[in-house]
């Protein structure tokens, strides 16, 4: 009887130590992590490295890379005042003043001066005139290395003191040639022009919706990786539960381009279901 008790739970620990293999359809889908660590060891985009960037740990563990939450670096750094934008209603044509609490190339979240908070199609707002409309706001493009460095000043010389990741929707200052001043979730600096993705603000009028989902199934019990580039080698820009509510900017080839939670990324046509 002991020695059954044994065996038990050696087989215990095999599984714990030792998780069966994911099948190759499955990669991007997990059970929900607790409480998930980000993963320290990732090399940063502007620094150059050897990390492949993905996020996933050797033993097949899952770490958060969720851009919209990652805020260990952020936190040592302190915040300027939401981007001041111009908001524009579409039914009155009137235009308010307004600050932008999340950034997406289809929808924002802004608070008016009169403290209302609002969900409104990007395109109503107006950032700085001088930049370009196509240029007008930017994704954060690391699909190596799953970080990239913000400078004080456009220039490699120039001191880094911020890190950025992958797939967060930013607002353009500047643009140049090497390095381009933006906005990341209130900070202020500069990042190479070659780790941003340019975009106009999308045309809603023409967008669908759609939710994760595993399946079929959107119960959020199990989550599913969104990718900097459509393709499972890349870093991930977010974590999402099945049941998440994603805007469908496009499709190709197996993989559906989604914007949420000021985010914008790649997951596999398997893992959404249209509304």
């Amino acid at each position: 009887m002991k020695q059954g008790r044994k065996c038990a739970l050696c087989l215990l620990l095999a599984l714990a130590f030792f998780p069966a293999p994911v099948s190759p359809g499955l990669a991007d889908v997990t059970v929900v992590v607790t409480n998930p660590e980000y993963a320290e060891d990732q090399t940063d985009e502007d620094q150059g490295g050897a990390q492949d960037g993905s996020g996933s740990r050797e033993d097949g563990s899952q770490t958060q890379q969720d851009g919209s939450q990652n805020q260990k670096d952020e936190e040592k750094v302190q915040f300027q005042k939401d981007f001041s934008v111009t908001y524009t209603d579409p039914k009155t044509k009137k235009s308010y003043p307004a600050e932008y609490k999340q950034l997406g190339t289809a929808y924002s979240v802004i608070t008016l001066k009169d403290g209302k908070t609002l969900t409104v199609a990007t395109s109503t707002l107006t950032f700085d005139k001088n930049v370009p409309r196509d240029h007008m706001l930017a994704v954060v493009y690391a699909p190596k290395y799953g970080r990239a460095s913000m400078r004080k000043g456009a220039s490699k010389k120039s001191a880094m003191f911020n890190t950025c990741y992958p797939g967060i929707v930013v607002a353009v200052l500047k643009t140049g040639k090497s390095y381009t001043k933006i906005n990341y979730h209130g900070i202020v600096g500069y990042l190479k022009t070659t780790s941003l993705q340019f975009h106009a603000p999308e045309n809603v009028k023409k967008l669908a919706t759609g939710k994760l989902s595993y399946k079929g199934k959107m119960t959020g019990k199990t989550t599913v990786n969104v990718r900097n580039d459509p393709s499972k080698k890349v870093a991930r820009v977010a974590t999402w539960s099945t049941g998440t509510a994603v805007t469908i900017l496009g499709e190709s080839k197996g993989w559906v381009e989604i914007e949420a939670r000021g985010v914008r990324g790649y997951v596999q046509t398997e893992f959404l279901t249209r509304d």
